[in-house]
């Protein structure tokens, strides 16, 4: 079982990777979020294939933990891979703002709101103070299904806060940054934004593991939904269908373990060379 699962992450990391390289031809500015799978997913892009790009991390983690698989380290590791193609890849804290409103493409995550040795969120809370599993009771206390990258929602889709784990990324406060005082375990991009990233762009969440399947229906149910793109398996998209129909479904579903049937017509992408769009006038993958 743990074979089969490892082949799942890696066939949907490859396709995840195929389809963003293929929307970078005429995009500019890549969004990378953080977790084992979204590392996974950069060891498949191929070395040219972000040609000009620029490299921005949708989450920071204030404290060395999770080092080689927070958003930072993994859009470092993708500017070194990817050295003399023009990709930048290195930020000042005080633009991020800025950047974040940039990205066009944007990689992001999503994980149940149940304890699981190897999850991005259950590492996090490891290497804090907090107890692990309080955390994960808590977490069910307060009906949350799940999270978009460190934001927990309900069924509803209602956003439930927790400052201690999350801050928000797009209104970093420096001086509490350097100051001595309390901060959250990571500070994310919200919900909201990454549906602005859809709007004008590509927002994309690649998963392998059916016990996502309720906060990934739940975030694609949502008026605005975070993702205009997924690429998933055959298990997922059927645990999807089982749940009831979703209203905002995404252009298009990929699949990597077969043709589960998904809701939309599919894009047709075509792969440029070097040449790029920069703005807002290059953004159409369609």
């Amino acid at each position: 079982e743990d074979y089969h699962d490892l082949i799942r992450l890696l066939a949907v990391a490859a396709l995840a990777a195929e389809v963003t390289c293929e929307a970078m031809g005429q995009l500019q500015n890549l969004g990378i979020g953080d977790g084992f799978s979204t590392a996974m997913w950069a060891l498949f892009v191929p070395r040219g294939s972000l040609y000009g790009c620029g490299i921005v991390p949708l989450v920071l983690t204030p404290d060395y933990s999770q080092h080689q698989l927070n958003g930072s380290s993994i859009a470092s590791y993708l500017g070194r891979s990817h050295h003399g193609y023009k990709v930048g890849s290195v930020i000042e804290l005080g633009q991020m703002r800025a950047r974040l409103r940039e990205v066009d493409f944007a990689v992001s995550s999503c994980g149940p709101g149940v304890e699981e040795p190897l999850a991005r969120l259950t590492r996090l809370v490891r290497d804090s103070s907090l107890d692990v599993v309080e955390f994960f009771e808590r977490l069910e206390a307060r009906g949350v299904i799940g999270d978009v990258m460190y934001r927990f929602l309900d069924k509803s889709g209602a956003e439930v806060p927790f400052e201690e784990i999350t801050g928000d990324l797009t209104a970093l406060d420096l001086d509490a940054l350097r100051g001595e005082g309390p901060k959250p375990l990571v500070y994310a991009t919200p919900v909201s934004e990454l549906a602005s990233i859809a709007d004008r762009g590509v927002s994309l969440v690649h998963t392998h593991h059916v016990n996502r399947a309720p906060i990934l229906h739940t975030a694609l149910s949502a008026k605005r939904s975070p993702y205009s793109f997924v690429v998933i398996t055959r298990g997922i998209a059927e645990a999807l269908l089982a749940l009831e129909p979703v209203e905002s479904a995404p252009e298009t579903v990929e699949h990597a373990d077969g043709g589960a049937p998904g809701r939309g017509r599919p894009r047709k992408m075509t792969r440029k060379k070097a040449t790029r769009k920069k703005g807002k006038g290059g953004r159409s993958v369609a």
